[in-house]
């Protein structure tokens, strides 16, 4: 600190020196160039040296006091903040500014450890003011002066070239009248060689003139200028005759409006009445020009492009043809894609279109796009997927359209194809897995190298159970005869007891051997278990036979308590007994299930007997199935279910066995009302197509539990019973159903969902004969005691 102290004296001076040079700057700056930042600077350093000159002399004495601290403290402070205040006005650079302001409050804040640190930061952040900001701001100053020194050369050129031009002008002045007479010559040749009618007006509009080409114009309804009202004549021609009054009487010097007029011979012209002044006259000078052809061509080509984007519109893949940024035109299949609004008015812009489409696709959706717009590629493809889930290959090429380049983008919707990918892919995966589980060996052999290409874990076992020498040895003893695809028995080992059974399957587009293997158990094993085959048959039999002749006489005593209460009910009147009507009506309802319960067992085991008798006729099934569901509607009422009948086709003759095929309907029938809550639906449809009948039953009914679909075509099997409430059943009904189908060489399917319903689907051969006469055609009504007996199991009013 005592050298600095040392050095005091030299440091003040040199501070009074820089202060002096910014003001004499500064003030320089200011009167030259009358810049308000000069003055500010001036002002603050102007300050600063008064407060420098004042303490001075207390250096010189030692004799400083806190009084003139907080002098110099208030000196910088106001320096900071007339920075702070005027810094858009001082203009210095933003990191100056930020330095002073800095600096400037370090130095109020080092004066309470002394003032020569202060004095220190004061002179570097004033030579600082000169060196960036002082200077920094003559250099703008002398390049604004440079700038505008050049400004006024090039305005003195301009000004010598305007006054040579003044002079030529005046000196072709007097040529002028002798030019303007001619030119009018001019033009008045010019109008007369023209191919457009020109008349003009005075500025009463009154008519003057017409070329060559008005006169004819006027000849086409045997009218002579010289003879005629023009304008009478016009407005007698012209429909929109108010219109070009109107664009005449507001006709300018300038050729920027024109209208098109409508003749009564439906010819159109384009009307254009400009002024022009001749011989110091105000004329109106007015043209027509036939464009008929032209309108004609425009309708035309907006009906050829109302045609083409009806083209557009009924393409099955989405049209764009679009620039980097915007869309030109897009049809309807496009906006159905990308899910925009076809009623959406602004412009449509491709970033809409990457709007809805996933994230994770939107950059390599505009970078193809940009390939094909810089020319690195003619064309490119790229697979998207959109927000609603939509899997589009999206191909973009490039187009010359009305001398423009344009992109042209095709979007096909791949979604189906996408998916029937993913599930085979998801299947080939299943293949695999259930090759690998499968009980037999699987082996593929290469037919070339002999290299086993494949092999599943069965196969592994074996090979380790019989060695890879044995087993090569039976593939070459099968491969002798080539007798492919049957089954052949080989001895593996000493005990003949245990033996191979081998297929080979020769799959010539691929080159390979197919190997099924299995290891067959010895003979005693064999022997023994088909005697209990046999054993179990036998039984199997004995039930059947046991069931028929249980049937068979229980029928008899049944068939008589349902004649007898018959004969009750139907002379019921002659009895005073109360409630025999009710006692009548639950003895005819059981009878019927017992009696509905018979014929199914009867029937069941007549089939697995081989003894059941086919009756095939010819019947149209859409009239037979129609009768069916017209009576079942009656038995529905007391659940106010709604049966419909559906079918795409009004006659389909087929044979059929009439009797199995309507035990079928009325056993799915009866389940559908069974099963369906109150207020239902059940739909019973028949769809045709060249192989196939198919007649299905649907129902909004409980559903059938996943884990009893297989099982509910099984004798005696019912679902749960929780699920049936309000119905009973034995669980015969769709054994006998499953069994008649297949006898009639058709086939039953099944659909269900639990609490949505269930459909069963009977497809029949589509057997329809050619040779034989429609004619000949059989078909009875179905008897309504048949279908009592089918829907004994529900609960209803039979009737009497």
């Amino acid at each position: 600190m005592e050298n600095i102290q040392e050095y005091m004296q030299i440091l003040k001076l040199l501070n009074i020196i820089i202060l002096i040079s910014i003001i004499v700057l500064s003030a320089f700056m200011f009167f030259l160039y009358k810049n308000i930042s000069f003055a500010i600077i001036l002002l603050i350093h102007s300050i600063e040296i008064g407060v420098s000159i004042y303490y001075i002399s207390y250096l010189s004495s030692n004799l400083i006091n806190m009084d003139i601290t907080y002098l110099i403290s208030l000196m910088f402070i106001t320096k900071v903040i007339i920075l702070t205040l005027f810094y858009k006005k001082i203009n210095f650079k933003r990191y100056l500014n930020f330095l002073l302001i800095v600096g400037y409050t370090l130095a109020v804040l080092s004066l309470s450890s002394g003032y020569e640190i202060s004095m220190i930061i004061s002179i570097i952040l004033n030579i600082l003011i000169v060196n960036l900001g002082i200077i920094d701001k003559i250099k703008n100053v002398k390049r604004n002066l440079n700038k505008n020194r050049h400004k006024l050369k090039l305005n003195r050129r301009y000004i010598s070239k305007a006054i040579t031009e003044m002079e030529l002008q005046s000196n072709l002045k007097h040529n002028l009248n002798e030019k303007v007479k001619t030119l009018n010559n001019k033009i008045e040749n010019t109008m007369e060689t023209l191919n457009l009618p020109i008349f003009i007006l005075n500025s009463e509009g009154d008519f003057i003139y017409g070329n060559r080409e008005f006169e004819m114009f006027l000849k086409e309804d045997n009218i002579y200028s010289q003879e005629a009202n023009i304008i009478a004549y016009l407005k007698k021609r012209i429909k929109n005759f108010d219109e070009m009054i109107n664009s005449i009487n507001s006709a300018c010097n300038q050729i920027d409006k024109f209208i098109n007029i409508n003749t009564y011979d439906d010819k159109v012209f384009k009307f254009i009445c400009t002024l022009d002044v001749m011989n110091e006259e105000t004329l109106k000078i007015c043209i027509l020009e036939n464009i008929t052809d032209d309108i004609k061509m425009k309708k035309g080509l907006k009906e050829s492009e109302e045609r083409y984007k009806k083209l557009m519109n009924i393409l099955n893949d989405g049209v764009i043809i679009h620039t980097i940024d915007t869309v030109s035109y897009i049809n309807d299949k496009a906006l159905e894609l990308f899910n925009i609004d076809k009623k959406m008015k602004k412009v449509l812009l491709i970033d809409d279109i990457k709007g809805n489409i996933i994230k994770k696709n939107r950059n390599s959706f505009i970078k193809n796009i940009d390939l094909v717009r810089e020319g690195k590629e003619d064309k490119t493809i790229n697979k998207i997927e959109t927000e609603d889930g939509k899997i589009i290959e999206f191909m973009t090429t490039s187009i010359t359209l009305n001398s423009t380049s344009m992109m042209l983008s095709i979007a096909i919707d791949i979604t189906d194809f996408e998916n029937a990918k993913n599930q085979l892919e998801e299947s080939e995966k299943t293949y695999k897995l259930l090759l690998q589980n499968l009980p037999e060996g699987i082996v593929i052999i290469d037919k070339k190298t002999k290299v086993h290409t494949y092999r599943n874990k069965s196969m592994i076992k074996i090979l380790k159970y019989i060695g890879s020498d044995r087993f090569n040895e039976i593939v070459k003893e099968y491969m002798k005869d080539e007798n492919f695809g049957r089954f052949k028995k080989f001895s593996i080992k000493e005990d003949k007891n245990i033996n191979l059974s081998m297929s080979i399957t020769d799959s010539k587009e691929d080159d390979n051997l197919v190997c099924v293997v299995s290891i067959l158990d010895n003979e005693y094993k064999a022997e023994q278990m088909i005697e209990k085959l046999n054993e179990m048959r036998d039984k199997y039999k004995f039930k059947t036979e046991f069931l028929y002749t249980i049937s068979a006489n229980l029928k008899r005593p049944i068939n008589t308590i349902f004649e007898v209460n018959k004969i009750l009910q139907n002379n019921k009147s002659k009895y005073d007994l109360k409630y025999i009507d009710n006692y009548a009506r639950v003895v005819k309802q059981n009878s019927y299930r017992l009696k509905r319960l018979l014929n199914n067992i009867e029937e069941i085991s007549k089939i697995e007997n081989g003894i059941l008798e086919m009756n095939y006729r010819r019947c149209d099934v859409v009239k037979f199935v129609e009768n069916i569901v017209k009576l079942s509607r009656e038995y529905s009422k007391d659940k106010n279910l709604e049966i419909l009948f559906i079918t795409n086709i009004q006659k389909k003759v087929i044979l059929i066995d009439k009797d199995k095929i309507e035990k079928i309907l009325l056993n799915l029938l009866s389940n559908s009302i069974k099963f369906t809550n109150n207020n239902g639906k059940i739909m019973v449809s028949i769809n045709s197509n060249k192989e196939e009948v198919i007649i299905s039953v649907e129902d909004t009914g409980v559903g059938i539990p996943n884990e009893k679909m297989d099982a509910i075509f099984e004798n005696f099997e019912q679902v749960d019973t929780t699920l049936s409430r309000g119905a009973e059943g034995t669980g015969v009904g769709l054994a006998l159903v499953k069994k008649l189908a297949y006898i009639h060489n058709a086939k039953i399917n099944v659909y269900s969902k639990i609490g949505y319903g269930s459909k069963f689907e009977l497809i029949l051969e589509n057997s329809k004969s050619n040779t034989m006469d429609e004619e000949n055609e059989e078909y009875d009504n179905t008897d309504i005691e048949k279908i009592d007996i089918e829907f004994s199991d529900i609960y209803f009013d039979i009737g009497s």
